[in-house]
């Protein structure tokens, strides 16, 4: 069965752990992401995130992003095996199709800063992570805040570029805000249910409604500390199946957000994206193979296309 990931912090990974692309097209079971792992969870499209975890200033956020995308470039560019998304026919392409979503607004020093990584076809955007920055405020933060004048500014061309906001980290006023001045798609690409287990980053359900009512997609992800406190598929399950009950099957889809560090702990203990090969055996005891394939693969393929081909 094919899937979809929206979020492998591919580059980083391969950063922190001192791994290099020959690391990626090799045999080592024992890397945080490579190509036959991709192969075995059955991945025909991903994100590959960009973004600058440590950083003194905008000016260094903004060069390790590029940093990450030229790491990008370098690995994949002599592959035949791998396809950047930006238009319809790419779609039919037969290997692994990417893309990339920029995290933390930190490295859009100016306008122009923005419409270079427009050129470049990155069509998510993620404005903070946990603390608050020049452009609103994230969950980590001890007061809640709406979003700044800054942002409100960046919005407009927002608006006319068609693009998506993620608001995975956004505080709950900054979720508001959002809603009442963005037009277009807004989603979250990895949180888990406040109704089911009530840990910061999971969502309530009036931002899920909010996701629902533009018509896209929560992805879901199995990190231990959203999920639950047995690390367990059923856990993870309860999650779904919430939404399911009062959503339907249309608007939920799976990251992974893989990290394979012992702060970062995820359920039954995977270490690699390969966990998706198990969880689709998993729900397939539980759930239709037509509901299957919409939650791992085809709702999130209805958003790429609405993205990509519009």
């Amino acid at each position: 069965m094919k899937y979809i990931d929206f979020h492998l912090d591919f580059a980083d990974l391969y950063n922190s752990f001192d791994l290099n692309s020959k690391d990626f097209f090799g045999s080592s079971k024992d890397i945080p992401v490579s190509y036959d792992q991709l192969l075995t969870a059955g991945v025909d499209i991903v994100n590959f995130t960009l973004y600058c975890y440590n950083f003194k200033n905008e000016d260094e956020c903004y060069n390790g992003v590029k940093q990450y995308l030229n790491f990008y470039k370098d690995t994949l560019k002599d592959s035949q095996r791998f396809k950047y998304l930006q238009k319809a026919e790419d779609f039919g392409f037969e290997g692994i199709k990417y893309f990339h979503s920029l995290e933390w607004f930190e490295c859009i020093r100016t306008e122009k800063d923005f419409e270079e990584f427009y050129d470049l076809w990155i069509k998510f955007y993620w404005p903070t992570r946990q603390d608050k920055n020049k452009y609103g405020c994230g969950r980590g933060e001890a007061i809640d805040d709406w979003l700044s004048s800054r942002w409100k500014q960046l919005i407009s061309k927002f608006n006319n570029k068609y693009l998506v906001v993620d608001i995975a980290h956004f505080s709950r006023k900054s979720v508001k805000d959002l809603e009442k001045i963005y037009n277009w798609i807004i989603i979250n690409s990895h949180a888990n249910v406040w109704n089911v287990f009530q840990d910061e980053q999971n969502l309530l359900d009036e931002e899920i409604q909010i996701i629902v009512d533009r018509w896209w997609v929560i992805w879901l992800f199995p990190f231990t500390e959203s999920v639950g406190r047995q690390w367990t598929f059923e856990e993870l399950y309860m999650h779904l199946d919430y939404i399911l009950q009062k959503w339907g099957d249309d608007n939920i889809a799976f990251a992974s957000d893989m990290y394979p560090l012992p702060e970062f702990p995820f359920i039954h203990n995977y270490k690699n994206i390969e966990v998706w090969k198990a969880w689709t055996e998993f729900l397939l005891t539980k759930l239709s193979k037509h509901t299957v394939e919409k939650i791992m693969y085809k709702n999130w393929l209805k958003l790429l296309k609405k993205i990509f081909i519009s």
